[in-house]
């Protein structure tokens, strides 16, 4: 009789260890999500910055060397606006002239 309740006690005893050792098994495996969802967060964070920080320059690059091409082609508008002007003047001299021909 001893010895069954020997067995009784070793099973209840193997019982508790496997019980607490699927416990501790779900709190390490919980933890480990926690820790990898957490890194992926700071990781993804991390990439958002670096992402928005190049585009950051890009956009600043971008807009020196349109600002360097403008002032670049900048004499040549004014040229044109010149020219623009003066055969604007001239076409409605011009214009005036035939009408005033008319008479």
């Amino acid at each position: 009789m001893d010895e069954l309740i020997h067995i009784k006690k070793v099973e209840s005893e193997v019982s508790d260890t496997i019980e607490n050792a699927r416990k501790n098994a779900e709190k390490g495996f919980n933890k480990a999500k926690s820790m990898r969802d957490s890194r992926i967060q700071e990781m993804s964070e991390k990439a958002n910055t670096e992402m928005n920080m190049e585009i950051e320059n890009a956009k600043k690059k971008a807009e020196k060397e349109a600002d360097e091409i403008l002032k670049s082609i900048d004499p040549e508008l004014k040229e044109i606006e010149k020219k623009g002007s003066k055969n604007i003047d001239k076409a409605v001299n011009i214009v005036i002239d035939e009408f005033l021909s008319i008479k």
